[in-house]
């Protein structure tokens, strides 16, 4: 091995034609080294163990970045780490690959090499659009761990990829993957302990405490940011195993969104390139980037990811007039969508207004994720089935997660046999997916949630490393009903442009085609009533509107019934289009029960706590 100057960029290991070149920060700075010791390259062969430690020469310094190449290394028997002046070791944080991190519960990082070419072949990320994205939000491990996943790889990004024809069939076009990359699993916490000890120094009784461990299952941590998590690789190569996944799902017409979390201590370069980064290298489709000090507006702007969808939990940078066209790919979390839905649907007072305002948002710049739950807080299941909050095994006496759910039982707290509780539940869950697929913004759902998936009433569950957060697919065979029907609601929001409109609704008709893109109704066609004791609305979609270019398909009109009463309601229905009759498509009490001719034209009457979807057809 030959030690030469090198280059003091890119940052990390890079490999060249002549070995590989190091480039690192040393934030201690120039004067503290001199004084004590140099900063040390650690290399550390994989197959002897043989470690040699290389000290960075300070002419070769720009800054607090220190460089050095070595030529004729073989790459793939070293693994490498940093010392410092007092002799502790630290990691390169733009290590793209780890070593000592394959098995879960086990995380000693090493940064290691990854030499060789990944043929990804003619792959590259899908550039779907919002208006046309449906998503789904994934734990890598806890989407197949369960026994009843029938998958080879349980647990594993390869686990993900042998459920290609699952997500295909269940109609979802865009995987948004939880913290995927290499963290630290493991977290060090303090228990109380029922008995007091003396403290010497105030001679009073403190609760004692004792350290434990405890497993950190969402990820939201500090990691190495550059590096899929090995742990989740059934052969432990994170980066091998990613694209393997990544690219099964691209050949199905699948795109994959990757949470990527930043502690404050990152600045924005480091941010930036590991964006870029996830996006060139790992063709991810879009990020969700959160953390406490994100550039979002630099990022948005950044010309490397004009192409890639980014989300933020929100976007506080200031827009200008003509930064607007720049910004589509950018878009912000709609918890409120959650937290205000989830009230209309138990049906609580003054919830009408914000409803409509939901559905039908669809502003150009700036999409919404809309959602009625995700990692935090009740899973769909878990809303229509408990009050409050069930967090006793988190071993934080219940004290954790949010107090407020917007949720109802339906009569029962928990599991129930009783029928009448059940079919309610049931028809609940129809209304929450409903309103998902047919709001304008972008619906995304979390895995299980077509099929009950459950947490036992646990709102906080970034702890719980079991069947608590696994997911029981044996549930999908007892809920076949329901996972039909999200199936076909999804078929028919990807089917008709009018519940994902390209253009922002304006509820007036500036291309004069005889109707509103979109009109309100009330009890009374054309007379919408918003008081603060309603509880029902009609919202009629002009298909015209709808038709995108190119397309010689004719675009549909449809009449959405929504009626959160505890108590049935009669609508009179707008007239359909010359030449066309009201039919039903679906039924919230029922599902989807076909084409079916309203006998009067003029009035439909909707059951309590159901919605009812017609479609203008030809007589």
């Amino acid at each position: 091995m030959n030690i030469s100057k090198g280059r003091p960029f890119p940052l990390g290991a890079t490999v060249t034609s002549r070995g590989i070149n190091i480039a690192v920060v040393c934030e201690e700075g120039c004067e503290t080294l001199r004084r004590r010791a140099p900063l040390k390259l650690v290399l550390e062969r994989t197959d002897t163990g043989e470690r040699e430690k290389i000290a960075f020469k300070e002419d070769a310094r720009v800054g607090q970045v220190y460089y050095m190449q070595l030529d004729d290394l073989e790459p793939d028997k070293y693994i490498y780490s940093f010392e410092d002046a007092e002799g502790k070791r630290f990691m390169d944080p733009f290590a793209e690959r780890l070593k000592g991190t394959e098995s879960w519960g086990r995380f000693s990082p090493h940064g290691a090499y990854f030499p060789e070419e990944y043929d990804w072949g003619d792959d590259r990320p899908l550039y779907r659009c919002y208006s046309d994205m449906i998503m789904y939000l994934v734990h890598v491990r806890g989407f197949t761990k369960h026994n009843s996943s029938g998958v080879k790889n349980k647990g594993t990004f390869e686990g993900v990829a042998e459920k290609v024809s699952y997500l295909k069939n269940l109609g979802i076009n865009t995987v948004e993957l939880m913290p995927a990359f290499e963290f630290n699993e493991v977290m060090d916490t303090e228990k109380r302990d029922q008995r007091e000890v003396v403290n010497a120094a105030s001679e009073e009784l403190e609760p004692r405490t004792k350290k434990s461990k405890k497993i950190n299952y969402w990820g939201f941590t500090d990691g190495y940011l550059f590096a899929p998590k090995s742990a989740y690789s059934a052969e432990g190569d994170g980066v091998r195993s990613f694209k393997n996944m990544v690219k099964a799902l691209h050949s199905n017409g699948i795109g994959v969104v990757v949470q990527l979390y930043f502690p404050k201590k990152y600045d924005t370069e480091f941010i930036a390139k590991c964006a870029v980064h996830w996006v060139s290298d790992l063709h991810a489709d879009g990020l969700r980037i959160l953390g406490e000090k994100i550039p979002k507006k630099a990022l948005s702007v950044n010309p490397y990811l004009k192409d890639t969808c980014l989300i933020f939990d929100e976007f506080d940078a200031e827009i200008k007039g003509n930064e607007k066209q720049s910004l589509k790919n950018v878009a912000v979390l709609n918890d409120a969508f959650m937290c205000d839905n989830r009230k209309f649907l138990k049906g609580d007072a003054d919830m009408l207004p914000a409803f409509v305002r939901h559905q039908l948002q669809n502003d150009v710049t700036l999409k919404r994720i809309n959602f009625m739950d995700s990692y935090y807080g009740f899973t769909l299941n878990d809303m229509v089935t408990y009050d409050a909050k069930h967090n006793e095994d988190n071993g934080e006496g219940n004290i954790d997660g949010s107090d407020y759910n917007y949720s109802w039982n339906c009569g029962i707290e928990g599991k129930t046999r009783r029928k009448g509780i059940e079919s309610l539940r049931l028809k609940q869950l129809r209304n929450a997916f409903t309103y998902l697929m047919l709001s304008q913004g972008v619906p995304e759902f979390v895995a299980g949630d077509e099929f009950r998936n459950s947490q036992k009433g646990n709102n906080n569950a970034y702890c719980q490393d079991n069947s608590v957060t696994y997911l029981n697919w044996n549930e999908l065979e007892k809920n076949k009903e329901l996972f039909e029907f999200v199936r076909k609601l999804i078929k028919l929001r990807r089917d008709h442009g009018v519940f994902h409109n390209e253009e922002r609704l304006t509820l007036s008709d500036p291309k004069s085609l005889g109707a509103p893109d979109v009109s309100i109704h009330g009890e009374q066609a054309w007379a919408p009533r918003l008081d603060n004791y309603m509880r029902h609305i009609g919202i009629m979609y002009n298909g015209a509107y709808a038709e995108r270019k190119g397309s010689k398909a004719k675009e549909k009109d449809f009449y959405i019934a929504y009626n959160m009463h505890w108590q049935k309601h009669r609508f009179a229905l707008p007239k359909p289009p010359k030449g066309k009759q009201w039919r039903i498509l679906m039924n919230t009490e029922y599902g989807f029960i076909g084409d079916k001719t309203i006998k009067a034209q003029t009035d439909l009457n909707v059951a309590e706590r159901s919605i009812v979807l017609l479609e203008a057809a030809s007589n």
